[in-house]
């Protein structure tokens, strides 16, 4: 399981990309970005096509948002997932966070290697709000708040 210091150290990051969120509003990247804005982060929308995402202007990469960045959230296809997770690095993009689903061997592998502090279980199962307090995400896609065990 990830330390709890990899948790802390990306959400004490109150900027963080986020991508995969899907146009037509549904899905955990939806969750996500609503949720953590909720929560008082700022998320910068990363889509490679679309120009805005439910109002929200979306950056076309990641090198695009890095500087404004403290991490980001990938809810994509391990496929994708491997070629931003050297993106990031390229970037200069250090906290990372995988959703389940979205890791590959490789991604983990690159993170691994490049000392990168990345998480790839946590985040749409229990993703940590606050002190004792996790989002949890359902299958239907529905939050709710539980504590931590």
């Amino acid at each position: 399981m990830v330390s709890r210091q990899v948790i802390d150290e990306v959400l004490s990051q109150k900027t963080l990309a986020l991508v995969g969120v899907s146009r037509n509003g549904a899905g955990f990247g939806n969750t996500i970005r609503k949720e953590l804005a909720g929560k008082g982060y700022s998320i910068l929308l990363v889509h490679p096509e679309a120009e805005t995402i439910a109002g929200v202007p979306c950056a076309r990469s990641l090198k695009d948002v890095a500087s404004r960045v403290g991490g980001v959230i990938l809810v994509t296809p391990p496929a994708s997932t491997s070629a931003l997770v050297r993106e990031a690095a390229e970037a200069g993009i250090r906290r990372i966070w995988m959703q389940q689903g979205a890791e590959s061997p490789e991604a983990i592998r690159f993170c691994e290697q490049q000392g990168l502090a990345a998480d790839t279980r946590m985040l749409t199962t229990m993703l940590p709000i606050g002190d004792g307090v996790a989002l949890s995400v359902k299958r239907d896609g529905a939050p709710r708040e539980q504590a931590l065990p």
